[in-house]
């Protein structure tokens, strides 16, 4: 017997009576516009296909994409799962979406991944009520397991139980459980990624001066991070872990890369100068078999990891850019971020690595910690006007679930309710104990303002971006600071999809 062209096991004399096989799969990652290729459903489509299944990789978008059109196409395709990696920013559109599939697909297997619901957990599900089953953490071995176990009832085949897939959430007449995720050790293992499922052409629509205006085309040379700081879900997603991809792995995708016509390739490592040894190894074996352009931009480095000697190799290979988080000029701040620096130190630190390179530098803030004052800020305006760097970026705090800074947050009662489209990194979600939500997004056009203002910046962003996109990018700022334009700087969305303003994370906030 076939589904979709593909065989199903209809064995009555088997245990596994009932159970479909093989599928056909949609993954998607909704998202307000289209960035990057999603590289961890790259992963996930690897694993399932070498399990048999057929999948399919498609990022709705919110404000293009209408939930019911999208469920209707995905009738068309006869999906038997669709699955949706989920961003806190997008939990409203995520539910809207899932709950149009289930009405045109009522027989389709519905699945949640991605950070959001490894913040959750446990509770991930009661934020998703049309879906399935959840996952925490890394699903390339869980989900072609999970599927090899249920049948067409989405439910566990006779003689077969769910409690050893890794990271699954799922309903038991007792309640909702989960299990503890595993980490994949050997992430070489994985195999290359996809690259005929991702639309490389329809990725990085428009990135704007904000992101420098060139596409962004991702590739990690490791996965997680061995700190721990407040702010970061790494410690979440990766139990303060990091493990590495061989160099020749790396360089092997970016070669294909390089072959589709990408131009050039950012690191999205959470700190891929971590260990220095791997890292000299990359840069070698990048130089000697590609010689494209790179940089360390997607996501900051860490300082204590750079030198000159570093530098100098990263600019021989190919590197154009690098950052680096300060995160703040206020060492209270610091401390509150479990970063282990002094601030000033690192600003003279990062004034004399920026001098030794021709490679861009950039700087990371972060802005709006909850316990934050007016006095922190103005510590912070005191180190920005002291770096000597061609880029900053100013970061808004989100309370991500599952983060050190929220759980705290939790405990004293502190947690308000966040629209989901405030869970941006450039705006801010909720006011500080002391700044409101409008004074911080005032600080960050400040920030941004007392940074660019020097003649020298000034002429050189014209000079790069044109003034039309300078003052488009500025008076958006300027109008965010001033509670006219509530939206993330750079992008407008036709229409939002919001959580229950009675259910923050799961929990009724109205109580």
């Amino acid at each position: 017997m076939t589904k979709c062209g593909l065989s199903v096991s209809l064995d009555l004399e088997s245990p596994n009576c009932y159970q479909i096989n093989l599928m056909n799969i949609l993954l998607g990652a909704p998202f307000p516009y289209r960035l990057v290729s999603p590289l961890g459903l790259g992963y996930l489509a690897v694993a399932l296909r070498r399990a048999g299944h057929e999948v399919e990789i498609r990022n709705p978008n919110k404000g293009q994409d209408d939930p019911g059109g999208f469920a209707r196409w995905c009738r068309q395709r006869n999906f038997d799962v669709v699955g949706f990696q989920v961003m806190t920013s997008e939990r409203g559109f995520t539910r809207a979406l899932l709950s149009a599939v289930h009405e045109e697909l009522p027989n389709a297997l519905l699945l949640v991944g991605g950070p959001h619901i490894s913040g959750r957990g446990a509770d991930a599900l009661e934020d998703f009520e049309d879906a399935h089953y959840a996952f925490c953490g890394e699903a390339e071995e869980s989900l072609p397991e999970l599927l090899r176990l249920i049948d067409r009832t989405h439910r566990p085949a006779p003689g077969k139980t769910l409690v050893h897939v890794p990271g699954l959430v799922y309903r038991t007449d007792e309640g909702i459980q989960k299990n503890p995720p595993v980490l994949i050790e050997d992430i070489d293992s994985l195999g290359p990624l996809p690259w005929d499922l991702f639309d490389i052409e329809g990725y990085n629509e428009d990135p704007g001066i904000m992101n420098d205006e060139y596409p962004w085309y991702w590739i990690g040379t490791s996965r997680g991070c061995p700190h721990a700081c407040a702010y970061c879900m790494n410690p979440v997603l990766n139990q303060g872990r990091i493990r590495y991809y061989k160099p020749q792995y790396v360089v092997d995708e970016i070669e294909r890369m390089k072959k589709l016509g990408v131009p050039a390739v950012t690191l999205i490592d959470d700190t891929p100068t971590d260990d220095r040894g791997h890292f000299t190894e990359f840069c070698l074996e990048l130089q000697r078999r590609v010689g494209i352009p790179w940089d360390v931009a997607g996501n900051a480095t860490r300082l204590q990891t750079l030198d000159e000697e570093l530098l100098q190799l990263m600019e021989r290979t190919g590197c154009r850019k690098v950052a680096v988080a300060l995160e703040s000029g206020s060492a209270k701040m610091i401390q509150r971020f479990r970063r282990d620096y002094d601030p000033w130190t690192a600003v003279a630190r990062i004034n004399e690595l920026a001098a030794s390179t021709r490679m861009g530098f950039e700087v990371f803030f972060m802005l709006g910690h909850p316990d934050e004052t007016d006095a922190d800020v103005l510590q912070t305006i005191r180190a920005i006007l002291a770096l000597e760097v061609d880029r900053i970026k100013v970061n808004m705090f989100s309370p991500w679930p599952g983060i050190a800074i929220t759980k705290e947050l939790e405990r004293q009662g502190r947690l308000p309710y966040v629209p989901d489209y405030l869970y941006y990194f450039d705006s801010a979600a909720m006011p500080t104990s002391t700044i409101s939500v409008r004074r911080l997004m005032f600080y960050q056009f400040l920030y941004y303002a007392l940074f660019n203002l020097k003649p020298k910046r000034a002429y050189n962003l014209v000079r790069q971006f044109g003034i039309g996109n300078v003052l488009l990018t500025s008076t958006k700022l300027l109008l965010s600071a001033m509670g006219i334009e509530r939206a993330v700087p750079g992008y407008m969305y036709k229409r939002e999809y919001q959580a229950s303003p009675h259910r923050q994370n799961g929990e009724n906030r109205g109580k």
